[in-house]
């Protein structure tokens, strides 16, 4: 169950840092203020924050052995609901809780505020104690993801672009 857990934590990150972001084809309704050259975006979660976010992914089937089947058996549509819980916020450090689908990843991550890991802590108060093994399986690709976040954060140029 926890290797659904690989990839979700950086596309949720993603979605909602892109997403707070204006871009050319999102003009944003506020006015520009024409002496504001640059922008400093900072990292700032407070306990107690909550992101939750719902995603449907399409899969389309295709080759000859889907071939004669009808489309709609050939679209699979797959809904999860994640949640990035920040459990714990303090002086250069927040801490990170992940679930899926009400599941969740039975860990806590503490990270710098420049995102660097600090510390894992597994839950070992689970009942049926995890397999350790598959929970650092399920939490390391977390980890990239969310780290490669921190390229959002810090002084932008107004106009400036840079790969995300």
């Amino acid at each position: 169950m926890l290797t659904k857990f690989r990839r979700p934590l950086g596309l949720c990150l993603l979605v909602a840092v892109v997403s707070s972001c204006s871009s050319e084809t999102q003009r944003s309704k506020f006015p520009e203020v024409s002496d504001v050259q640059e922008v400093d975006l900072r990292w700032q979660p407070k306990t107690g924050t909550r992101v939750v976010l719902r995603m449907t992914v399409s899969v389309r089937l295709s080759g000859t052995v889907v071939q004669s089947e009808p489309e709609s058996k050939r679209v699979q549509n797959v809904a999860a609901l994640r949640t990035i819980e920040f459990p714990d916020v303090g002086p250069g450090y927040f801490e990170v809780r992940v679930s899926q689908n009400g599941v969740n990843v039975p860990a806590t991550m503490r990270f710098s505020n420049e995102f660097s890991l600090l510390d894992i802590k597994y839950d070992t108060d689970v009942a049926g104690a995890p397999d350790m093994e598959k929970v650092k399986a399920a939490v390391n690709p977390l980890l990239a993801k969310l780290q490669e976040t921190r390229s959002v954060y810090g002084k932008w140029k107004v106009g400036e672009t840079r790969p995300i």
